[in-house]
């Protein structure tokens, strides 16, 4: 019985360590796009886009609200922010140099280029010898180490010839006992 306390104990003080320290400090793949306004040499306003991921992200500048400021392009302010990079997402012009500016907006995030197209004739092929099967233990946004990461896990014996094509690429292999 005493055994018994001690692991619902040691389970409770696992599960407190997990939500109230490592939890907060786990960031989305969102939370790695950093949005900036600044004030530019003409009076007006340019809005940055920071993509710390390794992936492509595509922002949206959403319910854009200015007084006496014009953009340089027309809606919709939708731009592809490649991996590490920082870019220009909008220029804002005043109307009128005499007169007071004002900005307001929210922004969407989405993971990868909308400029990409799937195509229909690419087959994709599994990382193993075409008849084998293999356990698929968790596949995209898995809920528990996949969450926000397309990624896949295959149960497979220590041995089996894992294939790959040019376009794969495998980030990790893992070896569970």
């Amino acid at each position: 019985m005493n055994v018994l306390k001690h692991n619902k104990i040691f389970l409770l003080f696992l599960i407190i360590e997990f939500f109230f320290i490592n939890l907060p400090s786990i960031k989305s793949a969102e939370d790695m796009i950093i949005i900036t306004t600044e004030k530019n040499l003409q009076n007006g306003y340019d809005i940055y886009g920071e993509n710390k991921n390794i992936i492509p992200f595509t922002v949206l500048i959403d319910e854009l609200e200015i007084e006496n400021l014009r953009p340089y392009e027309d809606p919709p302010f939708l731009k592809v922010i490649p991996a590490k990079t920082i870019m220009l997402l909008l220029k804002l012009a005043p109307k009128d140099r005499y007169k007071g500016v004002s900005i307001n907006y929210k922004t969407k995030k989405f993971i990868g280029d909308y400029n990409n197209k799937h195509n229909e004739e690419t087959v994709y092929l599994l990382p193993f010898q075409h008849g084998e099967k293999y356990f698929l233990s968790q596949g995209y946004n898995g809920s528990f180490s996949h969450q926000n990461h397309n990624a896949l896990d295959f149960n497979m014996d220590e041995g089996i010839r894992f294939m790959h094509q040019e376009e794969v690429s495998c980030l990790k292999l893992r070896k569970i006992r």
